[in-house]
């Protein structure tokens, strides 16, 4: 299965028109300077407005900690902008199990995706368990972050996590910082990436 569905990140308005212009199926909004927060509510509702019943917008909530505080606040935050997907890192250290439990009343309610770097992860935490923990959570999916091209055996780990991602009921995303038409043979339901990676 090829990949044809691309979540685009914008940083404004004419950034999510521009994106929709070059072909983009999902915006996601994030924060223009600050990596620690998410996009004001105020341009996020612009946002919300003007595409709905357009396409789905999405909105990152920042490099937050693995923090059961933090991650009820971000998703009680974008919730209230009616955003249609709510991106949570999962950025350890932190007790995760604790963080699903008690956020898990909100992810019921709200379509969340978590976004997970596996190159950072500590060595006690595999891919396979976080997998396993979010796809009991009634979560949306799980969006796999790639920093570097990777080798025949590290796309052959990947697709094993996908499989493994769409048996827990879950969309499958990879999210890049540059487009790689490698990864349009991998099964995942869509690509994380710039917008000045889809206009280039």
């Amino acid at each position: 299965m090829l990949v044809s569905t691309f979540m685009v990140g914008i940083h404004h308005l004419n950034d999510a028109k521009l994106a929709r212009q070059h072909g983009a199926q999902l915006i996601e909004a994030i924060h223009p300077t600050d990596s620690q927060s998410c996009m004001s509510l105020s341009e996020l509702r612009l946002i919300t407005k003007e595409f709905e019943d357009v396409c789905p917008v999405g909105a990152f909530c920042g490099e937050i900690p693995l923090e059961s505080a933090r991650w009820i606040e971000a998703i009680e935050t974008l919730s209230a902008a009616a955003v249609d997907i709510i991106m949570l890192p999962i950025r350890p250290p932190g007790n995760l199990v604790s963080v699903l439990a008690d956020t898990s009343h909100l992810t019921d309610l709200y379509p969340t995706c978590a976004v997970i770097n596996p190159d950072h992860l500590p060595t006690e935490l595999s891919m396979e368990t976080l997998i396993a923990a979010i796809g009991g959570c009634h979560w949306m999916g799980i969006c796999i972050e790639l920093d570097h091209t990777l080798n025949e055996a590290e796309l052959r780990a990947l697709q094993g996590w996908i499989e493994l991602i769409h048996e827990s009921d879950l969309m499958a995303g990879l999210s890049v910082k540059q487009r790689d038409e490698e990864l349009n043979t991998l099964e995942a339901d869509f690509i994380r990436l710039p917008l000045a990676q889809l206009i280039s």
